[in-house]
């Protein structure tokens, strides 16, 4: 996702923003705990 700023009228972009942010440092751990 490469949202620079959140838009007016898009409340979940925190969320999306979170997610993202998860899943890369849940990806990051996967490879380098291998």
């Amino acid at each position: 996702m490469l949202l620079s700023r959140p838009r007016p009228g898009f409340p979940d972009l925190g969320l999306l923003r979170a997610a993202d942010k998860a899943k890369e440092i849940r990806w990051f751990h996967l490879t380098v705990n291998k």
